[in-house]
């Protein structure tokens, strides 16, 4: 499964209910709450064996589908 696809069905758990997401729009737009922001993260950490530090937790580097891969993305990458 592709990492977009994952994030889209973990955000549709997450905010519980089948939303049409679109890779470039603010996930708190759609109902995303911060404490559900938080849970997101720690399921990508966990899924994707990353870390994201304390120091990149700003939402607006995160808040969209395509930011969330790039930095997953980048990552990965780090961990090769």
């Amino acid at each position: 499964m592709k990492v977009a696809e994952i994030l889209k069905k973990k955000l549709s758990e997450l905010i519980e209910n089948e939303i049409n997401f679109d890779a470039n729009e603010n996930l708190f737009d759609k109902g995303l709450t911060s404490i559900q922001f938080i849970q997101l993260l720690a399921f990508l950490e966990e899924s994707f064996s990353i870390n994201i530090s304390d120091a990149e937790l700003i939402f607006s580097n995160l808040d969209t589908i395509n930011k969330l891969i790039t930095v997953i993305n980048s990552k990965m990458h780090e961990n090769l």
